[in-house]
């Protein structure tokens, strides 16, 4: 019984792989399928479709994800917007050092162990100080 089932199924695929080779028995194929497989539709499929597409509660759903669309890139550009200001307020507020300070006094050779642990301790807490900053002007939206 088996072999009679894989023999019926080598035949039903050497059956589409010929189909596959012309146009005309694709659309004899299709044309098969259609006639014999598919369901109809209800007559007033359509009009029923549309009837509920006009119904009210179907468009405020609709305006209302036009509107969250909308909501949600104000959201977004209005945070992008306070970044790119905090950010040019912290580069307008920023000491320059560049005249002051000669370059070499930045060097490895010439910075200590002692002042370059410093340094970092400081870059620490000034990092810390700008993500507190922007933590309190934009929060925790996401």
């Amino acid at each position: 019984m088996t072999e009679n089932r894989i023999t019926e199924e080598n035949q039903s695929i050497k059956e589409l792989q010929s189909i596959t080779d012309s146009d005309f028995k694709l659309e004899l194929f299709a044309d098969r399928i259609e006639a014999d497989f598919m369901v109809p539709a209800p007559r007033d499929f359509k009009e029923s479709v549309m009837k509920a597409a006009l119904r009210p509660e179907v468009q405020i759903e609709k305006k209302t994800r036009e509107l969250s669309r909308k909501a949600q890139l104000l959201l977004y550009s209005l945070k992008v917007g306070t970044a790119v200001a905090g950010a040019l307020f912290l580069l307008s507020i920023a000491p320059d050092f560049s005249h002051e300070v000669p370059p070499s006094v930045f060097s490895q050779e010439a910075m200590p162990r002692d002042s370059s642990w410093k340094l970092k301790r400081a870059n620490d807490r000034l990092s810390g100080y700008i993500r507190q900053f922007s933590d309190d002007i934009i929060p925790q939206w996401r």
